[in-house]
């Protein structure tokens, strides 16, 4: 089961709040209007959003990519990910996390990472 991952869109906030629990399930999820919004924020800066992986055409993971312009490294922009989730009967957890770390890289560059 190949995990085929791309960027999320507003239909699939549903099923990524339905996914959230497997990141913390006594965490208090925003409601689908709250979530809309938060979406369309984050749409608003450049490079980020959430990114989405499937497995048979099911949801199974995401990751949260924030970029953020910056003033060193010859003002290339830097990326803060976040909410990595996976359900854990699909297995591939990394997947989404170097993609998104993949979208930051600049060509012939190496990925820095803590």
């Amino acid at each position: 089961m190949p995990l085929a991952i791309r960027q999320a869109g507003r239909s699939d906030l549903a099923a990524l709040l339905a996914l959230y629990p497997h990141l913390d399930r006594d965490d208090r999820l925003p409601s689908l209007e709250q979530a809309e919004q938060r979406f369309e924020q984050l749409g608003r800066y450049p490079g980020s959003g959430i990114f989405t992986g499937h497995v048979d055409g099911v949801l199974a993971s995401s990751c949260t990519l924030v970029v953020i312009p910056n003033l060193t490294r010859s003002g290339q922009p830097y990326g803060l990910i976040e909410n990595v989730v996976t359900i854990p009967r699909t297995g591939d957890v990394a997947s989404a996390n170097k993609y998104c770390k993949q979208r930051l890289k600049p060509p012939g560059r190496p990925i820095a990472t803590r």
